[in-house]
């Protein structure tokens, strides 16, 4: 139930649902179209660098369905660039030296970025929804220093920064 095309540089990958694992190495240029659906899905895309185009950027979308899934995409040239939509569960994203945008659904996300790209932040934005009033939203970047690793904050040296709600329903902070 799965399927893949490839087209000079453009790949795309298609599954039905169930939990997938997915794993690709891209070289620059590449164009690739990743859609997994719904299930508990496991999807790995590396850039190596190596050039085989007239072009460095290389462009990822990245779709999965409703699960929990986790999704990386690493790269050895900040050039590179991913866009990923996750539906809803709890999503864990790992952008390392790659410039991403997360679209993240319903559930209990975690976004994991390095901020080496050619902007040199992390902006973080979506919408939320919920029945009390919001009058601000917290965001916390724990930086991984003496390899505490990610998802455990060892030394208690999280930075925090607070934005006031777009809207009813959004929020947008560069840090």
């Amino acid at each position: 139930d799965e399927f893949a095309s490839l087209d000079a540089n453009e790949f795309t990958i298609d599954t039905g649902a169930g939990a997938d694992e997915i794993i690709v190495v891209a070289t620059d240029g590449a164009q690739l179209d990743v859609n997994t659906r719904a299930g508990d899905d496991k999807i790995e895309v590396t850039i190596n660098g190596d050039d085989d185009s007239n072009s460095d950027l290389t462009f990822a979308t990245i779709v999965s369905g409703d699960g929990d899934d986790t999704v990386t995409v690493t790269s050895a040239d900040s050039l590179h660039k991913a866009d990923i939509f996750t539906g809803a569960g709890n999503d864990t994203i790992n952008g390392n030296s790659v410039n991403i945008t997360v679209e993240a659904g319903s559930g209990n996300d975690t976004v994991y970025a390095e901020n080496t790209g050619t902007k040199a932040a992390i902006v973080v934005s979506g919408k939320f929804t919920t029945s009390s009033p919001v009058t601000d939203v917290i965001y916390f970047n724990d930086p991984n220093v003496n390899s505490e690793g990610t998802s455990v904050n060892k030394d208690y040296n999280a930075i925090s920064w607070t934005s006031k709600p777009i809207g009813t329903d959004g929020f947008s902070i560069e840090m």
